[in-house]
């Protein structure tokens, strides 16, 4: 992805084209020392010390524009197919309430409730997790078991989620459909001395939600982290083998956060079944931990999934590959943009990218 805005989609550098009041409303509360606005993070949810930490933080948005915001259906892309949400106006744009107990050195525990908008509550992590220090007291050792967002970086794992943009960045709607929550186990490796940080993790998921189906094996995950003063690098990658994966071609389906089901008669539904990789780098640079002490933050990101298979319609089935890619780049002022592939096609062998068959 390019940043080349397609002219359907509203512009946010051209004033003409949509007023931004992004973030009419913000408000966070911790019932406790610091909110765990992490939500899924199995890094620093969990209090320093033994003990319990509830939290509370939500935050509302107010966006206009003339024309239709990205929020709603990416065209041109094979996601789940649905028509996604209106962020017109004064919306919840997240709130969550979280619970994180540190029982002892050892173990802990941490469950959080989310909500976005007028979708339903939902569960966003409900973990629980074991510590190991080294006898150097500059490593540790974590493994983690429940629901939970893969290691992905702090940059990828959050944004979208109580930030300055209000929107999800294209990019990662494209990549993951939304937030990549999944239920499984990490194993994650941690040092500080204090100068630099290093971290790893590898781990093992169900692949229920997207870009994973209703059925397939297990989704093997990693993650590598390095920093040193103002710099922080992030990079990730997943192997997923999604069988029947649905998507809605119906021009008239409506939001939601489940794919499609794959029945017999494959009604206004195509079914992606094959292999899809899913990987992401970030990189960071926190001018107040630099020399200069600058109260700047410079970030740049980025996604990719590549996926080759079959996708079967009412209308037969047709070899597919996809390899759509994008990158954000957080300023001092909102901006994005997005561009679509070219027509669609089909043959027998794989396409640059997937246009799931129109309904009989």
């Amino acid at each position: 992805m390019t940043s080349s805005p397609t002219p359907s989609s509203p512009t946010l550098s051209r004033r003409s084209d949509v007023a931004w009041a992004a973030w009419g409303l913000c408000a966070s509360l911790a019932l406790a020392s610091g909110a765990a606005l992490a939500h899924g993070e199995a890094d620093d949810a969990l209090p320093p010390e033994p003990g319990l930490r509830l939290s509370a933080a939500a935050a509302a948005t107010w966006l206009d524009a003339n024309k239709e915001l990205p929020s709603q259906r990416l065209r041109g892309f094979l996601l789940q197919g649905d028509s996604g949400t209106d962020r017109q106006g004064l919306n919840l744009e997240h709130a969550t309430l979280g619970a994180a107990w540190r029982i002892n050195d050892m173990l802990g525990a941490e469950l959080t409730v989310g909500k976005h908008g007028s979708d339903p509550a939902h569960v966003e992590s409900a973990w629980v997790q074991a510590r190991y220090d080294s006898a150097s007291g500059d490593a540790w050792w974590l493994l983690t078991a429940g629901r939970q967002r893969p290691a992905l970086g702090g940059t990828l794992g959050q944004g979208g989620h109580f930030d300055r943009f209000a929107l999800m960045p294209l990019a990662k709607q494209m990549a993951t459909h939304g937030d990549w929550m999944d239920d499984g186990l990490q194993l994650g490796w941690r040092q500080d001395t204090g100068q630099r940080r290093l971290s790893a993790d590898v781990g093992l998921w169900a692949g229920r939600v997207f870009p994973g189906g209703d059925s397939g094996p297990v989704v093997p995950a990693v993650h590598l982290g390095w920093g040193q003063g103002p710099w922080q690098l992030d990079g990730f990658a997943a192997w997923l083998k999604p069988e029947r994966r649905g998507s809605s071609v119906s021009a008239t389906a409506g939001h939601s956060h489940t794919a499609p089901e794959c029945n017999a008669a494959l009604k206004d539904v195509a079914c992606f079944t094959g292999r899809s990789t899913l990987a992401g780098a970030s990189v960071v640079w926190a001018g107040a931990q630099s020399p200069m002490a600058l109260p700047v933050t410079l970030t740049a990101s980025g996604w990719l999934r590549d996926e080759k298979g079959s996708l079967e319609s009412a209308n037969g089935t047709v070899a597919c590959g996809c390899k759509p890619s994008g990158t954000w780049h957080p300023a001092g002022k909102p901006a994005c943009g997005w561009s679509a592939p070219g027509p669609p096609k089909a043959s027998p062998a794989p396409v640059p990218v997937c246009w799931p068959p129109k309904p009989a």
